[in-house]
């Protein structure tokens, strides 16, 4: 959504001073909170929407299942502040625990009421927030806000839980004081060449090109990286568009196992109306049915040009 505003401003209003003012002045007065879900949110957005309306977009993490639980804050001052990418802290009332199954570690971190990172007064100490080790892991969350069960479906219903709490089905990383949701563990965490990649973080940095209008990152089976890193975009300029410049610009950007095997253009990438994308389908419209990530591994492929 914040795209597309952004896109209108920048037709009819960037050019004019006096109307550029208006609206930031307009947004900075007259509203309160402007915030962010449903899909990553990439910094040029974050950054260009801050200098349009005056305002740091707030991204916060929900499910339908357990409503909305873990939050940037509302209040920004010396000790909290919005940071770009990551979904803040859980709400109070809410625990969100991250395990880390493949190394026997989790964390679990409590949302209080008037306490830490959410204290109303300013500058407020975020007592335990800062200093906690890094981890990434599946997200699991306990609260009064979580689902009691599906109508009529009691063993769907157990499945989701695990000792009482319920299975987001998401994989987050947690350090400095916030929690980063790095995506679906499923379709998001891509495994190649011995390393767990986000799907998430590499859709951010391409957003970040300038003649990308959208993309989506998906991992296929892959005879020598187990899964290899494909990206799936949209440009400006199809004619004029390199790849090969692109993956230089990428080596800026990420590390060099992230970096995608393959690239393909398309002219638009297909999103629902939530403005998500459903990359199991994706990946079965574009290769066939048997590329899924449950395919047999193929011989990889060179970089579609």
């Amino acid at each position: 959504m914040y795209g597309l505003l952004i896109k209108e401003f920048d037709q009819v209003f960037e050019k004019n001073a006096r109307m550029s003012d208006y609206v930031k002045t307009h947004c900075k007065n007259k509203i309160k909170l402007m915030i962010s879900g449903s899909a990553p949110l990439p910094g040029t957005i974050f950054d260009r929407w801050l200098d349009i309306s005056g305002h740091k977009l707030l991204e916060r993490y929900g499910m339908t299942e357990i409503g909305m639980a873990i939050s940037n804050p509302f209040i920004q001052d010396k000790t909290r502040v919005r940071k770009q990418g990551c979904v803040g802290m859980p709400l109070p009332g809410v625990s969100v625990k991250i395990v880390d199954k493949e190394h026997n570690k989790e964390l679990v971190l409590e949302g209080k009421a008037n306490e830490g990172f959410w204290n109303p007064a300013p500058d407020a100490d975020v007592v335990g927030s800062i200093g906690e080790p890094k981890i990434s892991g599946n997200v699991y969350i306990k609260g009064r806000s979580v689902f009691q069960s599906y109508w009529q479906k009691p063993e769907e219903t157990k499945a989701e839980f695990e000792d009482g709490w319920f299975k987001t089905g998401d994989t987050a990383e947690y350090s400095e004081g916030s929690i980063k949701v790095l995506g679906r563990t499923s379709v998001d965490i891509i495994k190649s060449g011995g390393f767990k990649l986000s799907a998430l973080e590499i859709e951010t940095a391409l957003h970040e090109h300038p003649q990308t209008t959208d993309v989506a990152v998906v991992g296929l089976p892959d005879e020598t990286w187990g899964s290899k890193v494909v990206a799936i975009i949209s440009v400006k300029d199809p004619d004029t568009f390199s790849i090969p410049r692109l993956l230089v610009w990428l080596e800026q950007k990420l590390p060099k196992q992230a970096i995608p095997k393959e690239v393909k253009i398309i002219s638009e990438v297909p999103r629902n109306a939530m403005g998500k994308i459903n990359k199991k389908e994706l990946i079965v419209q574009l290769y066939g049915a048997g590329a899924g990530a449950d395919a047999e591994p193929q011989k990889q492929e060179k970089v579609v040009k």
